[in-house]
Order: C-alpha cells, then sequence, then structure tokens
C-alpha cells in the first residue's frame, strides 16, 4: 500500500453536504437567517432519494415545511439542489460517500476512527494513521521502497 492509495480522487471532487452548505452559507447563497439552516440542508441532501428529480423534490418539500415560503428560502432551495446535482449521482451510486477525499483526513475512514472510539480525537486519528502508514505495499518503480 502506498500514500497514493488513500491520497486519490477521481476527476470530480465530491464534497461533502456539510462543506457545501457551509461554503455557500459562507458565500451568502444560503441565508444564515434561517434558524438550524445548515442541519436542515445536511439532511436534506443525506437522504436516500432514487433520482435527481425525487431528490430535487424532497430537498425543497424539507426546506418549505421549515421555513414556509419567505423571500430567503427560495434562493436556499436553489443553492442545495446545485449541491446535490453537482455532489450527488445516484443513479451510479456515487457521492462523497463513495468517492471520499482523503487529504488531510478530515473525511473518510480514518477521520472516523475518532468518532467511534473513547480515545482523545487526535490520538485516535495519529494512531490509524501510523497503522495505516505502515502497512507493506508492493514495490513501484520510482518509489525507492518495497
Amino acid at each position: 500500500m502506498d500514500c497514493i492509495d488513500c491520497h486519490n480522487r477521481p476527476a470530480h471532487a465530491y464534497q461533502t453536504p456539510n462543506q457545501a452548505v457551509e461554503t455557500d452559507m459562507a458565500l451568502g447563497k444560503i441565508s444564515t437567517n434561517l434558524p438550524y439552516v445548515k442541519k436542515t440542508a445536511v439532511e436534506a441532501l443525506t437522504k436516500d432519494y432514487s433520482d435527481t428529480d425525487r431528490a430535487f423534490e424532497g430537498i425543497a418539500a424539507a426546506l418549505r415545511r421549515k421555513y414556509g415560503a419567505s423571500d430567503e428560502v427560495a434562493p436556499a432551495i436553489a443553492t442545495v439542489q446545485r449541491i446535490y446535482q453537482e455532489d450527488f449521482f445516484p443513479k451510479m451510486k456515487a457521492d462523497w460517500r463513495t468517492y471520499p477525499n482523503n487529504i488531510g483526513h478530515k473525511t473518510g475512514p480514518v477521520a472516523s476512527v475518532a468518532t467511534t472510539t473513547s480515545i482523545a480525537p487526535s490520538t485516535a486519528v495519529s494512531r490509524a494513521l501510523e497503522r495505516l502508514h505502515r502497512l507493506p505495499h508492493p514495490a513501484r518503480p520510482g518509489r525507492g521502497r518495497n
């Protein structure tokens, strides 16, 4: 096993729903005046939908159910639907869970070690990384290691 075995990704970088919603909130595309909008948007994004049309309907329904028809809801719905369209592909069964971005170990299997153990998060992640980085890997040309 080599570093590149974990630290790669498909050509399309998939953001986690958390990251995408936070980014769009910071950019003002989702109003922070809507109470608990991040939680509501992330919950709507992470439900299982059979296709994009069902997802768009579900996202719109979830946000309207929570916030009614205020002027700030329509842009939030459109933005959360765009996030879904860019980062979720239900027919291909591909999203941020299928192709986690392991750069920095903020998401994916190593990051989850910290939340599933009673050890302090930094210690748990350090131990998991240490174990992963010690695994043997096949020799690769130009790598200088066997």
